[in-house]
């Protein structure tokens, strides 16, 4: 209980890439969430304007879109989602002090203390958040399993990426929105 309590006074920043696409965007939003199931407050942030199909997915999703930020309070513990590279990271990153990082892409961060680092060769940050839900045995709520398809959908382009794995494929299944028989 004390652990949960100490949780609930740490506020992590949360925050994708430089260029927020679907999936930078829609996994900070994830990660904020998986954290604050975990005990945490968590906030999402982006770091620049949104594609339309980002912009459309939120409105279609009923999400209000993340404050811009360039630069997070370096008081404060962050996340990072979606990249693990200072060139895409907050211009502050030097000042700041990342606890975790959920990539899919190659490896090039480092850090003055431990972190939570999770990174997976599969087409999607989101597949990975759907993995750490469940392994954490948390709720995976409609409208979150709603934003991991449309991260893995658009990150897969389709399904058309090489990137795209049998498990993007298997967690998109779970994820799916599923209709009621006539």
């Amino acid at each position: 209980i004390l652990l949960r309590l100490k949780n609930f006074m740490t506020h992590i920043q949360v925050i994708g890439h430089k260029n927020p696409d679907t999936d930078a965007t829609l996994s900070a939003i994830i990660m904020a969430d998986y954290l604050t199931q975990k005990g945490y407050s968590a906030i999402p942030y982006i770091q620049g304007d949104l594609n339309k199909e980002t912009l459309y997915l939120l409105e279609t999703l009923g999400i209000k879109e993340p404050e811009i930020k360039s630069e997070l309070n370096p008081e404060l513990p962050v996340a990072l989602v979606d990249h693990n590279e200072a060139s895409q990271a907050p211009d502050n990153i030097s000042e700041l002090q990342v606890e975790w990082v959920v990539d899919h892409h190659k490896i090039n961060f480092s850090s003055q203390s431990p972190l939570h680092i999770r990174i997976e060769p599969i087409c999607s940050t989101a597949s990975i958040l759907f993995k750490m839900y469940r392994e954490s045995g948390l709720n995976i709520s409609k409208e979150i399993a709603q934003m991991m398809l449309a991260c893995i959908m658009s990150d897969s382009l389709l399904w058309k990426s090489p990137t795209s794995t049998d498990e993007d494929r298997a967690i998109a299944f779970v994820c799916r929105p599923v209709t009621a028989a006539p």
